[in-house]
């Protein structure tokens, strides 16, 4: 079925150590059914966890239009102890305006404190939001540009290490970037 479609991004993951019964109620049938494969080493609220984080960002993103859940998506495959994966996409590129409304952390990653600055056009409000990988937000702020640039310090002693996505927006571009904390 993978092979087969079409679609220009598409991802097959497997979860290490689940079973197909894990998605169906317990049953003498599927337990036969199963006797040829390998042990399950995972419980089935640890298969069923794994599940919705990956299809929870694949989702957001897909159907929320959440850029941050793409770029969650993405390095959750990369460095998940917990699948395996097989993923073939034709595109790399998100949407192309997102290069044209450049901005910068720094330092990234950071152990407590940075500052996010970049480059707008004209003199309106930026807004900046911060997620954590689950889509919680942690910080929020408003941003009145200096001219044609803006900086705001980013306190972030009282988070958590972590990946974060901050979003900037104007009332045309938007952008995403992760930033790392020790």
């Amino acid at each position: 079925m993978y092979d087969s479609l079409t679609c220009n991004c598409k991802v097959l993951i497997n979860i290490k150590g689940g079973g197909h019964c894990y998605f169906a109620d317990a049953n003498f049938l599927c337990s036969l059914g199963e006797i040829g494969c390998p042990p399950f080493t995972i419980t089935r609220e640890e298969q069923h966890a794994t599940t919705l984080d990956f299809t929870t960002l694949f989702l957001d993103y897909h159907l929320k239009n959440q850029v941050s859940s793409w770029i969650a998506f993405n390095d959750s495959l990369n460095s998940s102890p917990r699948i395996t994966f097989q993923k073939s996409c034709t595109t790399t590129s998100i949407r192309p305006d997102i290069q044209e409304f450049p901005f910068l952390v720094s330092p990234n990653p950071s152990g407590g404190s940075a500052s996010l600055s970049g480059k707008c056009t004209g003199n309106e409000q930026i807004f900046v939001v911060v997620k954590d990988t689950h889509g919680k937000m942690i910080h929020h702020a408003t941003i009145k540009p200096a001219e044609d640039h803006y900086c705001m310090p980013l306190d972030m002693n009282a988070w958590a290490a972590g990946v974060y996505f901050a979003e900037i927006r104007s009332s045309e571009k938007s952008r995403v970037v992760k930033i790392v904390k020790y």
